[in-house]
């Protein structure tokens, strides 16, 4: 991802990159990348799990928009596809929205939507009773 022109056809997500590249800040480009890198290359290898990515004191710097982009930027290199749009799925605990990333035809079908919804809701409420669960069995004393 260097600064030479891409070939006819290259990969979305090195088409998307290069304009995010015009956009940002050459700090918040640099911190976009540390993000993305690893992912991609895991991506790229075929790889599942977790990938942790340690920002340091650099992590307070990550706005919601730079989490966006670093969302939007895995999304294209998973689909190849540049069409994606978030949508507000649920509401968290706290209030704050919480949304997903789908493609146009599923952000433009209500039933779609509300599927999704249901789904978030539903997951919602299994991640709470694992969590109790978890706590009730002293399964968090670890962590501690």
């Amino acid at each position: 991802m260097d600064n030479e022109p891409q070939p006819e056809g290259a990969h979305p997500v090195l088409l998307y990159v290069d304009t995010l590249r015009a956009r940002m800040s050459a700090e918040e480009f640099g911190l976009l990348m540390r993000m993305i890198r690893p992912t991609l290359a895991a991506i790229s290898a075929h790889e599942t799990g977790t990938i942790d990515i340690d920002l340091g004191d650099d992590d307070a710097k990550v706005t919601p928009a730079l989490r966006d982009e670093v969302a939007t930027v895995i999304t294209i290199a998973l689909t190849g596809r540049m069409d994606q749009q978030f949508v507000q799925v649920d509401v968290d605990d706290a209030g704050h929205p919480v949304r997903a990333m789908v493609d146009a035809e599923t952000a433009g079908d209500p039933a779609k939507l509300e599927e999704l919804r249901e789904w978030a809701r539903s997951r919602r409420a299994e991640d709470s009773a694992l969590r109790g669960i978890a706590e009730a069995s002293g399964l968090n004393e670890e962590e501690s």
